[in-house]
């Protein structure tokens, strides 16, 4: 806008930072930066120089956007307080009255901004149009004024304080009252409004003249007198919330997000951010006392752990912020190497071919499962196990069957073939007539490895015994 707009002044009508709030965003280089310089995108913004006076500071800037290149003046207010108007409404005067010498004879435009943009913006403006009418003509229309400037912006002049203050100016413009007088004047109804009421006037007298005699020289700097007060403690106690999950680092006690804390408030030497002052606060452990230490941090609108503790989410943070500080390197190294931005794009193509081939490998994997029978296969393998089994049963009963023939040891009771011999002997004794149970014997045969028994081992069992014992 200022380039498009040919515009070569700015009137700044407030601080960046009022009351702990942030007012406005600093879009100028300061004096502490380095280089002095700040850039917005393609828009780089220089400071030449810096004059500061008592109501206002006048700061030049060199803005440039590729070719174009463009020198841009900066009036900045610096006596409108906090809440409410300047006390003295002949500084604001003073201060109107300088800026219109300096646009004396030139037609560019001029940016007047404030906070939101309203409500002292309403009333410099205001007041240069009071200042500019008085000049050709002895009567002025203050509401009448204030009516057009809502009609072209709603909410000019916001306050009644402002639209008084109008009027104060315009008392004073009328009756051509100095700003030496109006400030003595206002200045001695301060300080009798001090003074009680005393029958004697030659004490109201007395203090009049003390301060109307009161004379500051132009290069008077009240810091360069020395004070026999002893200095003050820079730091305070104040009562304040926790304003994020933290954990101790001695103890392991967890500090959730709003617990109340008295806590020792200090501002941070020698560190400021585009002109907002850094505070640090001390807390102490709920749990082992240990001092934990944290500071503002405006640049991010946070606040930034020091000591004592650690934040949750740290981690977190510091790989997002490497993550994102690697995306800025590689974007830029694109912008400028044309043949890094084509090896990137040659390696995301690769990489989207790879992908597809996997792709396809698990579709493939998906079509061959899908025409697995899984029933069918736990069956064979139940059915191989059991054959399996049958095979090591069968070759235990041999072994076992081998070492009774061998040694000669009892026979089992599981023994299929031993049993067979034994019925046989049952059955003859069956036909004689009698049951009797055959004597254990220390050499059993099978009747597999040596034949049927002969007819005389059958009529008489006892030389059937005889003779399987000779042999």
């Amino acid at each position: 806008m200022i380039l498009q707009c040919n515009v070569k002044r700015i009137v700044m009508l407030t601080l960046l930072r009022e009351d702990d709030k942030v007012k406005c965003y600093g879009y100028y280089p300061m004096m502490n930066m380095k280089n002095k310089s700040i850039q917005f995108k393609d828009i780089f913004i220089h400071l030449e120089s810096e004059s500061e006076f008592s109501i206002y500071k006048k700061r030049i800037f060199l803005v440039k956007r590729g070719d174009i290149e463009k020198r841009v003046s900066q009036y900045h207010f610096t006596k409108w307080p906090d809440h409410g108007c300047p006390q003295n409404p002949t500084d604001l005067i003073e201060f109107t009255r300088m800026y219109q010498i300096e646009k004396k004879n030139s037609s560019s435009p001029t940016v007047v901004h404030c906070s939101a943009g309203v409500g002292r913006t309403g009333t410099f403006i205001g007041l240069d149009i009071i200042m500019q009418t008085l000049k050709t003509r002895k009567s002025i229309n203050i509401y009448e004024i204030v009516r057009q400037l809502r009609n072209e912006r709603m909410k000019m002049v916001q306050t009644f304080h402002q639209y008084s203050l109008l009027y104060q100016c315009a008392y004073i413009l009328v009756n051509k009252t100095s700003s030496m007088r109006w400030s003595k004047k206002s200045v001695l109804s301060r300080r009798l409004t001090r003074i009680p009421q005393t029958p004697s006037n030659s004490t109201r007298k007395m203090s009049e003249r003390k301060v109307l005699n009161k004379y500051y020289p132009p290069d008077f700097d009240p810091s360069k007198i020395p004070r026999m007060k002893l200095a003050k403690n820079r730091q305070y106690t104040v009562r304040l919330m926790a304003p994020f999950n933290m954990r101790c680092v001695t103890c392991g006690e967890y500090i959730y997000k709003g617990k109340k804390f008295n806590a020792r408030k200090e501002d941070v030497e020698n560190e400021t951010y585009l002109g907002i002052r850094i505070y640090r606060f001390y807390i102490k452990c709920t749990r082992c006392l240990q001092e934990i230490s944290f500071k503002t941090d405006p640049r991010n609108t946070d606040y930034e752990i020091e000591a004592g503790a650690t934040r949750n989410f740290m981690a977190l943070k510091l790989a997002e912020e490497q993550a994102r500080k690697e995306e800025e390197e590689l974007r830029e190294e694109e912008a400028n190497n044309p043949m890094k931005l084509l090896e990137n794009r040659t390696q995301q193509s690769r990489n989207e071919i790879e992908l597809l081939e996997s792709l396809e490998e698990l579709k493939d994997l998906n079509r061959r499962q899908q025409t697995v029978d899984y029933e069918q296969m736990l069956q064979q393998y139940d059915t191989a196990e059991t054959a399996r089994e049958r095979e090591e049963r069968l070759a235990r009963l041999d072994e076992e069957y081998i070492k009774t023939v061998a040694f000669g040891s009892a026979p089992s009771a599981s023994g299929s073939k031993i049993v067979a011999e034994e019925e046989v002997l049952e059955t003859i004794d069956l036909a004689k007539g009698s049951l009797t149970k055959p004597e254990p014997k220390s050499d059993i045969k099978s009747p597999s490895c040596f034949g049927e028994p002969s007819e005389n081992a059958k009529s008489n069992p006892e030389e059937g015994s005889s003779d399987d014992k000779r042999t």
